[in-house]
């Protein structure tokens, strides 16, 4: 059992980490854009059939989840900023952009354990049958990661750029 959960903290950290970091690179290159895997959690919150107390704590995790990923995005969009701002001129101050970069990590960071500890107090409040569900659901968002990895690879490996 602990097994599971430290999987499922893992999984929903790499989702913070995922969402934040990459979202704008996900909404160029895939169909169903930024707010992919919260739609794919909310058909998961569908299937589980949440009563109204597991309901009122996985609002507040879907909530906290958008809110830090929107955190992280502004994070990493001031980082950028500043580092174009630095870039312009003729002798860069990248000591600057290290602190800025610094100091948003440590934001980032505390909003994904403030993410994963909601995420991780929702699986807790969940039935035997709801574990289950959420278990089943994360094996398969595993394995298309995995899949997407190694198809990634296969490309890296292919690829005259990468050797």
């Amino acid at each position: 059992m602990t097994k599971v959960l430290v999987k499922f903290s893992m999984a929903l950290a790499a989702l913070a980490l995922l969402g934040g970091a990459l979202q704008a690179t996900a909404a160029n290159h895939r169909p169903d854009g930024p707010g992919f895997m919260m739609g794919r959690l909310a058909k998961l919150h569908d299937q589980l059939k949440l009563t109204p107390d597991q309901d009122g704590l996985w609002r507040q995790a879907e909530a906290k989840t958008r809110d830090s990923m929107k955190q992280m995005r502004e994070s990493h969009g001031k980082m950028r900023e500043a580092l174009k701002r630095e870039l312009a001129k003729s002798e860069p101050d990248f000591a600057a952009v290290a602190a800025i970069s610094d100091e948003g990590e440590e934001q980032r960071l505390q909003a994904r354990h403030e993410m994963r500890d909601l995420w991780l107090k929702v699986y807790a409040g969940l039935s035997p049958e709801q574990k289950t569900m959420v278990r089943d659901f994360m094996r398969e968002r595993l394995a298309k990661a995995e899949r997407f990895r190694e198809k990634f690879q296969r490309g890296r490996q292919a690829s005259p750029s990468a050797q």
